[in-house]
């Protein structure tokens, strides 16, 4: 009996022994999952920041790059601002077109970050130091979107300023020309000098000459001269910078009005037959702008 007894309690023990086994075994294994459901998810979490960081410093990389555009940009518009010169359109497109870069790289960050924040808060497990990361960025970024609208209002107000610009620019260059135009047509007519060559009676007819003084009306004892209201159209111009010689096809006779004999000489040729006015002092011959030379 008391072995029987033995061997009962022994088996119940046994029997206890192996459903405490099964127990631990089924709570290792409970435990094994968590761990596991644990793990993943940190390994998720960890992923989601990585991923989430990573765009947030893409943006930033973005915005520091669009900071520096910016300067650029402002930079170019006070150089603008304080010249002189007008501006060309190829400027303002240029700059123009780099705004439109900017703003591009702002709209296209613009919407990364939206679609960042949906996918920060449909996240199971909310974070707020991204959250306030996030909205430190957003704020960022409206600022600089704002500063860009700015700068192109700037811009406007240049175009008009270079507009005006334009215009004085042109105003002034079109005075310039017309003053070019008068300096020149002076310099013109200062430098030109007039003769005519021709026998007295020849130039009394034409109304160039005309008899001065003398007794027995002008027969004896007159002066030629140059007469009133002569047609100076008939006269040919001379440039009297450059001009050394006026030469004749005959003999000369008389030059008038009279010039002092140390600003000139009469050369004739060897036959007699024409001859040449040398002029040895310009500014002194031409004191008087018009010259006569009778011929024989």
């Amino acid at each position: 009996m008391r072995i029987a007894a033995i061997l009962c309690i022994c088996a119940i023990i046994a029997v206890g022994c192996n459903t405490k086994s099964d127990e631990l075994e089924k709570q290792n294994a409970e435990l094994q999952a968590k761990s596991n459901e644990l793990y993943k998810e940190l390994t998720n979490r960890d992923e989601f920041i990585g991923q989430v960081m990573e765009s947030i410093n893409g943006m930033h990389e973005n915005l520091e790059g669009t900071r520096v555009k910016e300067q650029v940009l402002l930079n170019q518009t006070d150089k603008l601002e304080g010249t002189k010169k007008a501006s060309s359109a190829e400027i303002r497109q240029n700059m123009l077109g780099q705004i439109a870069d900017i703003d591009s790289t702002l709209t296209s960050d613009k919407k990364k970050l939206a679609d960042l924040q949906t996918k920060v808060k449909s996240y199971k497990t909310q974070f707020a130091s991204l959250n306030k990361m996030i909205a430190n960025l957003k704020q960022t970024l409206d600022e600089r979107e704002a500063s860009i609208t700015q700068l192109q209002g700037r811009i406007a107000e240049l175009e008009g300023v270079v507009t005006q610009k334009t215009m004085m620019v042109a105003q002034r260059d079109s005075t310039i020309n017309v003053q070019q135009g008068l300096i020149s047509k002076q310099t013109s007519k200062i430098n030109t000098g007039y003769y005519i060559i021709g026998t007295r009676r020849e130039l009394k007819e034409k109304g160039i000459i005309a008899e001065e003084g003398g007794f027995l009306w002008g027969l004896f004892g007159s002066t030629t001269i140059l007469a009133n209201g002569f047609n100076s159209s008939l006269f040919t111009p001379i440039d009297k910078t450059t001009a050394t010689k006026i030469d004749v096809d005959r003999n000369i006779s008389e030059i008038i009005p009279k010039r002092n004999l140390a600003c000139y000489s009469a050369t004739e040729s060897a036959d007699r037959r024409s001859a040449s006015v040398v002029i040895l002092k310009s500014d002194q011959f031409w004191q008087d702008n018009y010259v006569v030379i009778i011929t024989n």
